[in-house]
Protein backbone atom coordinates (compact mmCIF):
# COMPACT_ATOMS: atom_id res chain seq x y z
CA UNK A 1 0.00 0.00 0.00
CA UNK A 2 1.22 3.96 -0.52
CA UNK A 3 2.72 5.24 2.64
CA UNK A 4 2.24 8.88 1.91
CA UNK A 5 -0.63 9.27 -0.58
CA UNK A 6 -0.06 12.01 -3.42
CA UNK A 7 -2.57 14.68 -3.87
CA UNK A 8 -2.42 14.46 -7.36
CA UNK A 9 -3.21 10.66 -7.45
CA UNK A 10 -6.39 10.58 -4.93
CA UNK A 11 -7.21 13.60 -6.97
CA UNK A 12 -6.39 11.52 -10.45
CA UNK A 13 -8.29 8.62 -9.22
CA UNK A 14 -11.27 9.48 -8.37
CA UNK A 15 -11.62 11.93 -11.06
CA UNK A 16 -11.07 8.29 -13.74
CA UNK A 17 -12.87 6.07 -11.55
CA UNK A 18 -16.22 7.53 -10.01
CA UNK A 19 -18.30 8.79 -12.17
CA UNK A 20 -20.00 12.94 -11.49
CA UNK A 21 -23.50 11.75 -11.07
CA UNK A 22 -22.88 9.26 -8.46
CA UNK A 23 -20.72 12.04 -6.32
CA UNK A 24 -23.24 14.85 -7.20
CA UNK A 25 -26.02 12.34 -6.01
CA UNK A 26 -24.05 11.65 -3.23
CA UNK A 27 -24.54 15.41 -2.41
CA UNK A 28 -28.01 15.73 -2.94
CA UNK A 29 -27.45 17.40 -6.46
CA UNK A 30 -28.41 15.87 -10.28
CA UNK A 31 -26.14 15.20 -12.93
CA UNK A 32 -27.22 13.03 -15.91
CA UNK A 33 -25.61 9.65 -16.65
CA UNK A 34 -25.01 10.35 -20.26
CA UNK A 35 -22.89 13.21 -22.03
CA UNK A 36 -24.79 15.56 -22.80
CA UNK A 37 -25.97 19.79 -21.79
CA UNK A 38 -27.44 20.09 -18.31
CA UNK A 39 -27.35 22.43 -15.08
CA UNK A 40 -24.41 23.43 -13.57
CA UNK A 41 -23.91 21.99 -9.96
CA UNK A 42 -21.72 24.49 -9.10
CA UNK A 43 -23.23 27.63 -9.33
CA UNK A 44 -27.06 28.57 -8.83
CA UNK A 45 -28.62 27.62 -12.35
CA UNK A 46 -31.98 26.54 -12.79
CA UNK A 47 -33.51 28.44 -15.82
CA UNK A 48 -31.24 26.71 -18.64
CA UNK A 49 -28.67 24.65 -18.53
CA UNK A 50 -25.69 26.34 -18.43
CA UNK A 51 -23.31 22.96 -18.39
CA UNK A 52 -22.12 20.16 -20.61
CA UNK A 53 -20.99 16.89 -18.97
CA UNK A 54 -18.46 15.09 -21.22
CA UNK A 55 -17.31 11.72 -20.56
CA UNK A 56 -13.78 9.51 -22.00
CA UNK A 57 -11.42 6.92 -20.32
CA UNK A 58 -9.90 9.83 -18.70
CA UNK A 59 -13.53 9.68 -16.63
CA UNK A 60 -16.05 12.85 -16.42
CA UNK A 61 -15.80 16.36 -17.06
CA UNK A 62 -17.84 18.66 -16.78
CA UNK A 63 -17.83 22.16 -18.88
CA UNK A 64 -19.47 25.18 -17.72
CA UNK A 65 -20.60 28.00 -20.41
CA UNK A 66 -21.48 30.62 -17.45
CA UNK A 67 -18.31 30.43 -15.72
CA UNK A 68 -15.71 29.65 -18.81
CA UNK A 69 -14.41 26.85 -16.37
CA UNK A 70 -13.77 23.14 -16.36
CA UNK A 71 -14.76 20.78 -13.59
CA UNK A 72 -13.97 17.31 -12.10
CA UNK A 73 -15.55 14.80 -9.90
CA UNK A 74 -13.27 15.58 -7.37
CA UNK A 75 -13.70 19.35 -6.90
CA UNK A 76 -17.19 18.04 -5.22
CA UNK A 77 -14.54 17.28 -2.41
CA UNK A 78 -12.24 20.50 -2.98
CA UNK A 79 -15.63 22.53 -2.77
CA UNK A 80 -16.86 20.38 0.65
CA UNK A 81 -20.25 19.86 -1.09
CA UNK A 82 -20.08 16.30 0.83
CA UNK A 83 -18.30 15.36 3.87
CA UNK A 84 -16.29 12.19 2.95
CA UNK A 85 -12.50 11.99 3.10
CA UNK A 86 -10.96 11.85 -0.92
CA UNK A 87 -8.48 9.95 0.71
CA UNK A 88 -10.45 6.86 2.51
CA UNK A 89 -12.59 7.14 -1.09
CA UNK A 90 -9.41 6.66 -2.69
CA UNK A 91 -7.95 3.92 -0.76
CA UNK A 92 -11.30 1.94 -1.72
CA UNK A 93 -10.97 2.05 -5.17
CA UNK A 94 -6.68 1.19 -4.99
CA UNK A 95 -7.60 -1.82 -3.20
CA UNK A 96 -9.83 -3.03 -5.66
CA UNK A 97 -7.75 -2.48 -8.36
CA UNK A 98 -5.15 -5.43 -9.66
CA UNK A 99 -1.12 -4.18 -9.50
CA UNK A 100 -1.19 -4.24 -13.07
CA UNK A 101 -3.34 -1.43 -13.01
CA UNK A 102 -2.49 0.61 -9.87
CA UNK A 103 1.16 1.04 -11.97
CA UNK A 104 -0.30 2.22 -14.97
CA UNK A 105 -2.79 4.83 -12.99
CA UNK A 106 0.63 5.58 -10.97
CA UNK A 107 1.82 6.37 -14.27
CA UNK A 108 -0.64 8.32 -16.19
CA UNK A 109 -1.00 10.59 -13.04
CA UNK A 110 2.38 11.61 -13.23
CA UNK A 111 2.04 12.75 -16.26
CA UNK A 112 1.70 16.55 -17.05
CA UNK A 113 -1.68 17.11 -18.79
CA UNK A 114 -3.78 20.09 -19.70
CA UNK A 115 -6.50 20.67 -21.91
CA UNK A 116 -5.74 24.03 -22.84
CA UNK A 117 -3.63 24.99 -25.69
CA UNK A 118 -0.41 26.89 -24.68
CA UNK A 119 -1.61 30.25 -26.37
CA UNK A 120 -5.23 30.09 -24.11
CA UNK A 121 -4.58 33.53 -22.93
CA UNK A 122 -4.55 35.00 -26.77
CA UNK A 123 -7.37 33.38 -27.81
CA UNK A 124 -9.96 34.20 -24.51
CA UNK A 125 -8.67 38.15 -25.71
CA UNK A 126 -9.42 37.47 -29.53
CA UNK A 127 -12.90 36.32 -28.23
CA UNK A 128 -13.78 38.94 -25.47
CA UNK A 129 -14.75 41.70 -28.35
CA UNK A 130 -17.91 38.92 -29.55
CA UNK A 131 -18.92 38.61 -25.86
CA UNK A 132 -19.62 41.91 -25.42
CA UNK A 133 -21.51 42.04 -29.32
CA UNK A 134 -18.77 43.81 -30.66
CA UNK A 135 -17.75 41.13 -33.56
CA UNK A 136 -19.86 38.61 -35.41
CA UNK A 137 -18.90 35.22 -35.26
CA UNK A 138 -17.71 34.95 -38.67
CA UNK A 139 -15.05 38.00 -37.42
CA UNK A 140 -14.28 36.30 -34.32
CA UNK A 141 -13.46 32.83 -36.27
CA UNK A 142 -11.48 34.64 -38.69
CA UNK A 143 -9.68 36.45 -36.08
CA UNK A 144 -9.14 33.10 -34.35
CA UNK A 145 -8.28 31.24 -37.56
CA UNK A 146 -5.41 33.77 -37.95
CA UNK A 147 -3.58 32.37 -34.54
CA UNK A 148 -0.45 30.32 -34.60
CA UNK A 149 -1.56 27.20 -34.21
CA UNK A 150 0.42 25.87 -30.86
CA UNK A 151 0.44 22.64 -29.20
CA UNK A 152 -1.24 21.44 -25.87
CA UNK A 153 1.54 21.69 -22.96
Amino acid sequence: MLEDIDPKLIRYVINKYIPFHRLAKIAGLYLPNTERSCFCIFHDNTETPAAKLFRDAEGDRLWCFAENRMYFPYDIFRLKMIQHNPETVFKKIWVQLPESKKELVLQESSATVSFLPSNWEEIKKRIEPYKRGEMTLDEVLTELLKLERKPVV
